[in-house]
């Protein structure tokens, strides 16, 4: 049992990592959302009880370009834009 997930914990570690490059985080998902809905990064920044400066960051950041796998990639290190 042991040696099985010693061979797949490094694919299991690269894809995470992967991932995460993918998907934006749940704190910029859910700062979008507030923001999205009630029109106003004020009233976003209110709701989420965060200071106002910190609702551009996680806006942008969900602006951002995200990386994604070459689909001719075996095992997904190559990348296009």
């Amino acid at each position: 049992m042991g040696c099985r997930y010693r061979i797949l914990m490094p694919a299991l570690t690269e894809f995470m990592s992967d991932l995460r490059k993918l998907i934006p985080s749940a704190h910029s998902l859910l700062v979008f959302e507030a923001v999205a809905r009630l029109q106003s990064f004020k009233a976003a920044a209110i709701e989420m009880r965060v200071a106002q400066p910190c609702v551009n960051p996680a806006v942008r950041a969900m602006h951002r370009p995200r990386r994604r796998p070459s689909s001719g990639s075996a095992t997904g290190t190559q990348y296009h834009g």
